[in-house]
């Protein structure tokens, strides 16, 4: 139900603009490397890029990842934002060729999000997930708990190069079509420097 009801105002919201001006709507796929890298629109040198996966962002100057401890309970803070470096390459090629170019993000309609996390790893305390309709997609926050123990797991593992898992089911529309997509959420514990971060490591 509550799907079916982001769809309305999805078409409701399409309807009114349509009677105020022209609509700039997602239209064809353009593929590079048999991947999707970007979909042109009906406004001239305009292009809508879509996210292939969802990830922690080291590259900033802003922290995404943060530790605290409390007593015997540890928390991890982490945001998680889209990855659009698949389509980078095709963005700057077209520039070359067209310097005027405008690239947008891909709007979407958030149906579900789920991060599986092993019941021995901590639990998730709270979350912050786009769930209303016509979301531009700009992040997910996760607050995880654990005891000293869970923790101190958390932390071995977090040194043996796994990753924690996840999803987003999305809907698109593209030229007045709702077509669905999975993009994979990944958190890459290798790369967060986990140990470097905590007070206190995981004894051998």
């Amino acid at each position: 139900m509550r799907f079916f009801i982001k769809i309305l105002f999805f078409v409701l919201a399409y309807c009114y603009e349509s009677l105020l001006a022209k609509n700039i709507l997602p239209m064809y796929p353009i593929y590079e490397e048999q991947n999707i890298v970007a979909y042109s629109s009906n406004e001239v040198d305009l292009y809508f890029i879509p996210p292939f996966n969802f990830t922690v962002n080291r590259q900033k100057n802003y922290p995404t990842v943060w530790i605290n401890h409390n007593d015997d309970r540890s928390e991890i803070r982490i945001l998680l934002e889209p990855n659009y470096s698949r389509s980078m390459k095709w963005i700057r090629k077209t520039r070359e060729s067209a310097p005027n170019t405008i690239f947008l993000p891909m709007k979407a309609i958030v149906d579900e999000i789920q991060l599986f996390l092993p019941s021995g790893l901590g639990h998730v305390e709270a979350q912050l997930t786009p769930d209303l309709p016509f979301n531009d997609i700009t992040g997910v926050y996760y607050r995880i708990s654990f005891n000293r123990d869970q923790f101190k797991n958390f932390l071995k593992i977090s040194r043996s190069g796994l990753a924690l898992q996840g999803f987003i089911g999305i809907t698109y529309s593209i030229s007045t079509v709702f077509q669905k997509s999975v993009l994979p959420l990944t958190i890459d514990l290798k790369n967060l420097d986990l140990a470097e971060q905590s007070e206190f490591r995981p004894t051998e």
